[in-house]
């Protein structure tokens, strides 16, 4: 399992820095132009909180001599995996892969994404799993993720404000 995030850049990275992003230990997964953002993935046996993986994933991305402006809060659509979803959720992803084939819970599970033939890929969208959790488990669980991600992107805000 894995906090996974993306970090807002104050500036598209060089194609220097990008090659050399796509080899840190913590997992830069990707980059994107329009705004400027790298998604990170910190493997949760690395660190104890998200707390912990946002200040590595800020870490590594400035030591690429790119600066980290704030963090991006995922869109409705964004696909997230179980593993996203048990770490957002403070699940295990067998949990989670048991929610979804109704074996246990409430039942009524968003259903995965799928590909243009119909067939389910191995992802969900973001808004819908999180709006079922609300609807099921209430806020506490479903907003937990983002609880910690508005306050990260508070307070590197704050420490860029000085």
């Amino acid at each position: 399992m894995s906090y996974t995030f993306r970090v807002l850049l104050d500036r598209v990275p060089t194609d220097d820095e990008i090659e050399a992003g796509m080899r840190t230990p913590t997992g830069v997964t990707s980059f994107d132009y329009e705004p400027p953002s790298a998604g990170m993935s910190v493997p949760v046996d690395e660190v104890s909180s998200w707390t912990e993986a946002f200040a590595e994933g800020i870490a590594e991305v400035e030591e690429l001599g790119v600066r980290v402006i704030g963090f991006a809060h995922d869109a409705e659509d964004d696909p997230v995996s179980e593993d996203d979803l048990a770490t957002r959720f403070g699940l295990s992803e067998r949990y989670v892969l048991e929610l979804a084939a109704h074996l246990v819970g409430p039942g009524g599970f968003p259903p995965r994404v799928k590909d243009r033939h119909g067939d389910p890929l191995e992802y969900w969208r973001w808004g819908p799993v999180r709006e079922w959790f609300r609807e099921h488990f209430g806020d506490d669980v479903a907003d937990r993720f983002d609880r910690e991600i508005d306050a990260a992107d508070r307070a590197i805000k704050v420490a860029l404000s000085r």
